[in-house]
């Protein structure tokens, strides 16, 4: 069984996966660490003697080579650094497509929840694809919590992040979810394993 979480950044979505993977005892993956992990290699790499595209090329073999659990083990997945090298990423679609290939060949003939953007364009056959929607408020708040800095702050991060992240009309069979409907996250975790098994 697989199920996807998609949405823009800071919402809570491998907050909520998570838990609902416990509870339900299935795996978790957040996918966008996976692109974290090019971001990683590629800032070992460059030293600004050869262009983006060519290093970034040899940062996707690595991560191809690595197993997923020393890609989601990778200590630099969520620095500044990294965080800065995802919009440079965002600027060369090829390493979206070899990342989605990794997905779709891990995810496969496993019970898995996947958190991500759009990953229910390329696995609209999962059990279950939902997309979050949360306010920009939100969001900041929840920016603010997870990174420990300023409203500010997150508010200036989540205008560089967004300012890249691709763009992508949700599809038809994607339930829309909107977290601050919810009084509470264990509400949430409650409606999402009501859905997930109700027609299981």
């Amino acid at each position: 069984m697989i199920i996807t979480i998609d949405g823009y950044s800071s919402q809570g979505k491998s907050y909520i996966g998570k838990a609902l993977a416990r509870e339900c005892g299935l795996e978790f993956l957040s996918t966008g660490n996976i692109v974290r992990y090019v971001a990683v290699q590629y800032n070992m790499l460059y030293d600004g003697t050869v262009e983006s595209a060519s290093v970034l090329r040899q940062a996707v073999k690595i991560m191809q080579a690595a197993d997923m659990d020393k890609i989601i083990s990778c200590g630099d997945l969520k620095t500044d650094e990294t965080e800065r090298t995802l919009k440079i990423i965002a600027q060369h679609p090829f390493v979206y497509d070899e990342v989605i290939k990794v997905i779709i060949h891990y995810a496969e003939n496993r019970d898995i929840i996947l958190d991500g953007r759009f990953t229910f364009n390329f696995l609209p056959d999962a059990h279950r694809n939902y997309y979050f929607i949360s306010s920009n408020e939100r969001r900041v708040y929840l920016a603010a919590k997870a990174r420990k800095i300023s409203h500010e702050e997150a508010r200036e991060y989540l205008a560089f992040r967004d300012s890249f992240e691709p763009q992508c009309t949700v599809a038809p069979y994607v339930r829309v979810i909107e977290p601050e409907s919810f009084e509470s996250a264990a509400a949430l975790l409650q409606y999402l394993k009501d859905d997930i098994y109700g027609s299981w």
